[in-house]
């Protein structure tokens, strides 16, 4: 199920014996600045809720172990959001 999030929505196209699963056209819109500022947006959220509900979790700050992966966790977070802010130039290609 997890993966399922990642992949297309797909949509019955023709009747019967001719009916095929194909891609969603409505899911290939074009990208655009707004939707890099979408996904900052989100990415801040999601790493905001991590640092405060998980990383800063008393179970989390006792074991070094949990704490050492938490935090690579926050530093992978800090080095997607820079990735998605250096794509702009792409997004209108």
């Amino acid at each position: 199920m997890r993966l399922a999030v990642f992949r297309p929505v797909l949509r019955i196209h023709g009747e019967g014996d001719e009916a095929v699963l194909k891609p969603d056209a409505t899911e290939q819109r074009p990208l655009d600045d707004y939707h890099r500022h979408e996904v900052l947006d989100r990415k801040a959220i999601f790493a905001d809720q991590f640092e405060t509900h998980v990383a800063s979790h008393p179970v989390i700050e006792f074991d070094p172990a949990l704490r050492a992966q938490a935090t690579e966790i926050a530093d992978r977070l800090a080095e997607l959001y820079q990735s998605i802010g250096r794509i702009a130039d792409h997004l209108n290609a």
